[in-house]
C-alpha cells in the first residue's frame, strides 16, 4: 500500500515521495490503515450532492448559489446533513481510538520518524501518562474563574493573573508547589513503568526477528522454576477476585496475593499469582505486560514470589504442599473404594429400577436384538476353519497355476512374431 494512499487524508505539506533512509514508505503500513477518512462538514456535504450533475458550468457562480441556497434553508432541512455528520463522526473517532490503542510504542516510534520527515502532524500514543501542570498552571485554574478577572479578554486575564502570581509571598505560593511537585513525581514513576513496559517489547521483538532465538537464549529461561508473577500498577478498586479473572485467560490460577495496607486494608496496586503450569506466566508476562486495566498501564513480570517475613527465632520450615486461596483442593481417591462403587454400580443395573418396571424389559430386548443381527454361521464345508484360514487357503486352481514349469512362463513372455 502506497504511503499517499495511507496518508492521503492529512495536510501532506510535501510531495516529493521517496524510499527515505530509515523506513521507505512504499512498504509501511500506518496504524490508521484501517481508520475511515475524517467526515466533511455538513454544508460540504450538502455541496457535494449538488454538485453531482453539474458538468461544463462556471464553478465560481454555482458555488455561490449553493452556498445562498444552504443559508437559506431551515435548520430541520439542515438537520438531515448533520445527522449524517454525527453517525460517520462517531465511527470515524471509535476506530481511530480501537487503532491508537491496539498500536504499540515501536509503532508509534517509526511512524513518527516518518512523519517528520514528511511534515505531517505526530500521532500521540494514549497509553503514555500526561505531563502534570507546573504550581503557575494550578494557580491560573483556581483564578480563572474569579471575579476579579470577569469580562477581560484570555490575553488581558492571563497577563493579569501572570502579575498577581509574581507578586504573591512564598507562603501563599506553597500549596500550589507542593501540589505540582507531587504530581511531577507520580507522573515519573508512571513514565518509568511505561519506558519499561515498551522497552520490554522491542527485547521481545528483537529476539523474534533475529534468527538465532531459543528457550536457552530467552529471558523467560531465568524463571523456568518459578509459576509465580507480579502484576504492578492495579487499580485501587480492584479485587482478588477481580484480578484472578483478569490473568485466568492464560492458565489456572493456584495462589494470589493481593498487597494491601495493614491499617487501612486497602489494596496497594500490586499483587503476586501463582499458576499452576510456569508456561502460563510466559504468555502472562508477553500478553498482559503494558496492558491498559481501567485507565491504567499494568506492569506484569516474573517473579519468585513474596518475600517471607520471619519473626525473631523462627528458623526456616519447608512447606507441606503448594499454596492454593483460588483452585481447589487435591482429592486423593483410593482405588479399592472406586472399585467397590464401580461395582455396586453394576449389580443395582442388573437388579434393574424399582421406579421403573420396563427398563429391565427394554434391556433384554436391546439384547435379543444384537443377537439377531450377529452373522449366521458358515456351510458346513468350511465350518471348521477360521474366516482368516479361508482367506489364506488357495484353491485348486492357484495350485495348478503355482505348479506350472518355468518354461511355460519363459513362453508366455516371448514376444509376438512378425508379419
Amino acid at each position: 500500500m502506497s504511503f499517499l494512499k495511507q496518508f492521503g487524508h492529512l495536510s501532506i505539506q510535501t510531495r516529493n515521495i521517496g524510499s527515505g533512509k530509515h523506513l521507505n514508505p512504499t512498504k509501511f503500513t500506518s496504524i490508521l490503515a484501517n481508520v475511515p477518512f475524517r467526515p466533511t462538514s455538513p454544508w460540504q456535504m450538502f455541496a457535494a450532492e449538488k454538485l453531482k450533475g453539474a458538468k461544463n458550468e462556471k464553478m465560481g457562480q454555482r458555488m455561490a448559489d449553493i452556498s445562498a441556497e444552504w443559508k437559506s434553508m431551515s435548520e430541520q432541512d439542515k438537520k438531515k446533513y448533520f445527522d449524517i455528520y454525527k453517525e460517520k463522526k462517531e465511527v470515524h473517532d471509535a476506530a481511530m481510538e480501537k487503532a491508537l490503542n491496539n498500536a504499540t510504542s515501536k509503532q508509534f516510534y517509526e511512524e513518527n520518524l516518518l512523519r517528520k520527515k514528511y511534515k505531517l502532524p505526530l500521532l500521540k500514543d494514549p497509553k503514555k501518562p500526561k505531563k502534570p501542570l507546573n504550581a503557575y498552571m494550578l494557580y491560573f485554574q483556581a483564578k480563572k474563574d474569579d471575579p476579579s478577572v470577569n469580562g477581560l479578554t484570555i490575553q488581558e486575564k492571563t497577563k493579569k493573573i501572570a502579575q498577581q502570581y509574581a507578586q504573591l509571598p512564598e507562603s501563599e505560593k506553597k500549596p500550589f508547589t507542593e501540589k505540582a511537585n507531587k504530581l511531577h513525581e507520580e507522573y515519573r514513576k508512571k513514565l518509568a513503568e511505561y519506558n519499561a513496559s515498551a522497552e520490554i517489547q522491542r527485547i521481545n521483538e528483537r529476539e523474534i526477528s533475529n534468527g538465532n532465538w531459543s528457550d536457552d537464549a530467552s529471558w523467560h529461561a531465568q524463571y523456568k522454576n518459578s509459576a509465580w508473577i507480579f502484576a504492578g500498577g492495579l487499580d485501587y478498586g480492584l479485587t482478588e477476585g477481580d484480578i484472578v479473572c483478569i490473568f485466568s485467560q492464560y492458565g489456572e490460577i493456584m495462589h494470589i496475593i493481593l498487597v494491601r495496607d495493614r491499617k487501612t486494608g486497602k489494596s496497594k496496586g500490586y499483587a503476586f499469582l501463582q499458576y499452576e503450569d510456569q508456561r502460563s506466566t510466559i504468555l502472562a508476562v508477553d500478553n498482559l505486560n503494558g496492558a491498559t486495566v481501567l485507565g491504567r498501564t499494568i506492569r506484569v513480570d516474573h517473579s519468585y514470589g513474596p518475600k517471607k517475613h520471619k519473626k525473631e527465632g523462627e528458623e526456616d520450615s519447608e512447606e507441606e504442599g503448594p499454596l492454593m486461596n483460588v483452585a481447589p483442593e487435591y482429592v486423593e481417591v483410593d482405588e479399592a473404594e472406586e472399585k467397590k462403587e464401580k461395582k455396586k454400580k453394576k449389580k443395582k443395573e442388573s437388579k434393574g429400577d424399582d421406579e421403573d418396571p420396563m427398563a429391565e424389559y427394554f434391556r433384554k430386548k436391546k439384547k435379543k436384538s444384537k443377537r439377531r443381527r450377529s452373522p449366521s454361521p458358515s456351510s458346513d464345508k468350511h465350518r471348521s476353519r477360521s474366516p482368516s484360514y479361508r482367506r489364506r487357503s488357495p484353491s485348486p486352481s492357484h495350485s495348478r497355476r503355482r505348479s506350472r514349469s518355468p518354461s511355460y512362463d519363459r513362453r508366455r513372455s516371448r514376444s509376438p512374431r512378425r508379419k
